[in-house]
C-alpha cells in the first residue's frame, strides 16, 4: 500500500486509541489522577499504549500531520513543559477548547515568559473529522538520567499526559471547568497559578519570582548562625515556612525525650537482641575514617584490582576529578553480642580514638531500623513536628560506632532528622545553592576489605561510582587544586547537636559529620529520619536547578501554605 494511502488510516487509529483512553471510566484510572483529570496510561511512542500523538516535541523526532499545523517548538532538554490543544469536535466545543487555551496564555503569562511552558494548538486529525471532542494533553520534560554511567538512549518524543476531568467539569469555558484545566496544568508541571493569574497561597509561600528561595548563609537575616529552638516551642507553621520552604537547618533541643534516651542507654536493650541471635552489618574502617577520598595511585601501588583501563570511554569522560577515588569501607556481618564485646572494651580503656592510621575503626551505619531493629521504634520515636507538618517518612536508619569517626562531606537526596543518643555530633555544612563550589559530579569508588588477618587492604578499584561525595576535604581544603571551594568558605555553617537534640539538615546539603563517643562507654549511638524531599535535583549535576516535589506534598502544599506562622 502506498505511503499516502496508509497515512489517513493511521490517522484514524491514532485518534481511536486517543479517543479510548478519553473515555476510560475512573474505575480504570488512580483515584489521584482521576481527581485531577490526568488519563492513567502515557501518551508516549515508547511504552504503555504506544500512542504517538505526532507531536514534534521529541529531540530528533521526525515532522507529522499535527506538528507541521502548530509552530515547531524548540523543546530544549529537561527545560520545558508544553501543553496541547488537539482541536476537533463540533465548532461550539472547539471554539470553547481555543478560547481555554487564549485564557490560559494569559494565566500563566510568567512561565511562558520565562520559558518554563509551551501552549500550542493542532487540528485534531488530519481530515478534520467534526466527530472528535477537542482534547489537551501535557507534554512533560525530557531529563537525562544522570545517576546512570551508561546512559539509556533519551526517548525521542516526550512523555504525555491525556486530559480527562470529569463531566462536570469537562466544558473549559465554564468557570468550573477553567479552574479544573489549571488545576491540571498546576499538577502536571509544577506551577502555582490561580485562573486569574496570580499565585495560588502555596504559590506565595513557594515560587515568590520563579524558584523556592533557597537559604544561602551569606545573605540570610540572622548572618548565617544556626538557628536554635526548643522542640516542643516550634510550630507547624513556623517550621514549615522558616526552615522547610527556605531549606534552612535548624537544631530542635531536647527534641527526643528523656525517657527514650535512658531506654536506649539501658544495657538490658541490646543484651535482649544478642540473646536473640541478632546480627548488625558492621563497616571497617582505618583510624575513624570513613568515605574519604584517596588518589588513585596509591591504590595502583597497592595492588589494587581495576587499573581503569577497564573503563569504557563514555565512563570515563563522566568522572569527577579522574584521579581521585572515595574510599568505600570493609564491611562484616557480626552478631550483637560480639559488637558489644567491642563495646565493652572500648569502654574499659576509656578510649575513643583509634591508635595510628591502620588500626580498625567499627561503624554500624545505615542500618535500618523496620528491617532489623524494629524493637527500636516503639522506644525512640521521630520528632512530632514532622508528623505536625506532614513529612513522608521514607527512611529509619541506625548509626552505632566505636570510638570516635569521621564522615566526609557529602549530601544525601531527603530531609534529614540526625538525633544523636549516646556522643555529640558536629556537623560542617554547605547549602546546595551552588555545587560546583563542591565540584559534585561522578567519582570513582575504591573498595576496603580484610585479609585473614583482619587487616585493611586496598581491595579494588570498582567501575562503580559515589554520586554524593565531594573529593574536597573540608577539614584541609586544597585551595589549588579546587579554587572554586573557596567560594564556600564563608558559607559553612557549624552545628554541635549532643544527645538529646535533632538537627535538621535539608535535602541536597553537603554535610561533614564529626562524631565524638561519649567517653565513659567508648561508643557513640545516634538515629536519623530520611523524608521525602520537600525540593528534588537531577543528580549528580552541579548546575541542576531544585523543584517542588509534587508527587509528594502536591495535595498538602496548599494547606500548609496556610498554617499561620
Amino acid at each position: 500500500m502506498a505511503a499516502a494511502e496508509q497515512r489517513p488510516r493511521q490517522r484514524l487509529l491514532r485518534l481511536m486509541l486517543l479517543l479510548m483512553l478519553l473515555t476510560l471510566p475512573a474505575g480504570v484510572r488512580s483515584d489521584e489522577a482521576a481527581s485531577r483529570g490526568v488519563g492513567g496510561d502515557d501518551l508516549d511512542s515508547g511504552g504503555g499504549l504506544g500512542l504517538d500523538l505526532g507531536f514534534g516535541l521529541g529531540r530528533g523526532s521526525e515532522p507529522s500531520s499535527r506538528a507541521d499545523a502548530a509552530p515547531s517548538p524548540a523543546y530544549t532538554l529537561g527545560q520545558r513543559h508544553a501543553v496541547v490543544l488537539f482541536r476537533g469536535g463540533a465548532p461550539e466545543a472547539a471554539e470553547a477548547a481555543v478560547a481555554a487555551l487564549a485564557r490560559l496564555r494569559r494565566t500563566f503569562a510568567p512561565e511562558l515568559q520565562r520559558g518554563a511552558l509551551e501552549l500550542h494548538e493542532v487540528d485534531g486529525d488530519g481530515d478534520g473529522d467534526a466527530g472528535e471532542a477537542p482534547a489537551f494533553a501535557h507534554y512533560g520534560r525530557i531529563e537525562e538520567d544522570l545517576t546512570c554511567l551508561v546512559s539509556a538512549p533519551l526517548p525521542r518524543r516526550a512523555r504525555a499526559k491525556a486530559y480527562a476531568p470529569p463531566a462536570a467539569e469537562a466544558d473549559p469555558s465554564s468557570d468550573a471547568g477553567f479552574a479544573a484545566l489549571v488545576a491540571w496544568v498546576n499538577w502536571s508541571c509544577g506551577f502555582f497559578r490561580t485562573p486569574a493569574g496570580g499565585l495560588t497561597s502555596a504559590g506565595e509561600v513557594l515560587a515568590p519570582g520563579a524558584a523556592a528561595p533557597l537559604y544561602r548563609r551569606s545573605a540570610a537575616a540572622d548572618g548565617g548562625v544556626l538557628a536554635d529552638v526548643a522542640a516542643g516551642e516550634m510550630t507547624a507553621g513556623a517550621f514549615f515556612r522558616e526552615h522547610l520552604v527556605p531549606q534552612r537547618p535548624v537544631l530542635l533541643r531536647g527534641a527526643v525525650s528523656a525517657e527514650a534516651l535512658a531506654a536506649v542507654r539501658d544495657r538490658s536493650l541490646w543484651e535482649k537482641l544478642a540473646r536473640e541471635g541478632r546480627e548488625v552489618h558492621v563497616k571497617v574502617g582505618a583510624a575513624g575514617e570513613f568515605e574519604g577520598v584517596e588518589p588513585v595511585e596509591r591504590w595502583l601501588a597497592a595492588g589494587a584490582r581495576g587499573d581503569g583501563s577497564e573503563l569504557p570511554p563514555q565512563i570515563a569522560a563522566k568522572l569527577q576529578s579522574p584521579e581521585l577515588a572515595v574510599v568505600r569501607p570493609a564491611h562484616v556481618a557480626m552478631s550483637v553480642t560480639e559488637f558489644l564485646g567491642h563495646v565493652d572494651r572500648a569502654g574499659a580503656t576509656n578510649s575513643t580514638t583509634a591508635a595510628g592510621e591502620d588500626a580498625l575503626s567499627l561503624y554500624v551505619e545505615y542500618f535500618s531500623i523496620p528491617e532489623h531493629l524494629p524493637e527500636l521504634r516503639g522506644v525512640v520515636h521521630p520528632p512530632a513536628i514532622a508528623d505536625d507538618v506532614g513529612l513522608r517518612l521514607a527512611h529509619e536508619n541506625l548509626w552505632w560506632g566505636i570510638g570516635d569517626t569521621v564522615g566526609h562531606m557529602h549530601f544525601d537526596a531527603f530531609d534529614n532528622l540526625l538525633c544523636p543518643l549516646v556522643g555529640t555530633k558536629t556537623l560542617t555544612m554547605v547549602d546546595a545553592t551552588n555545587n560546583t563550589r563542591l565540584y559534585e559530579g561522578h567519582i570513582r569508588e575504591a573498595m576496603l576489605s580484610l585479609d585473614a588477618a583482619s587487616r585493611l587492604q586496598r581491595a579494588e578499584l570498582a567501575a562503580s561510582t559515589s554520586m554524593v561525595n565531594t573529593p574536597v576535604d573540608v577539614r584541609a581544603p586544597d585551595l589549588a587544586r579546587f579554587p572554586a571551594f573557596r567560594g564556600a568558605l564563608d558559607d559553612l555553617v557549624t552545628a554541635t547537636v549532643p544527645p538529646g537534640d535533632c538537627l535538621y539538615v535539608p535535602a541536597f546539603w553537603w554535610h561533614h559529620v564529626e562524631t565524638a563517643a561519649d567517653a565513659a562507654r567508648g561508643t557513640s549511638l545516634a538515629v536519623n529520619y530520611w523524608y521525602e524531599p520537600l525540593y528534588r535535583k537531577n543528580f549528580p549535576c552541579a548546575a541542576c536547578a531544585h523543584s517542588f516535589n509534587h508527587e509528594a506534598y502536591g495535595d498538602a502544599i496548599e494547606g500548609l501554605a496556610r498554617l499561620p506562622a
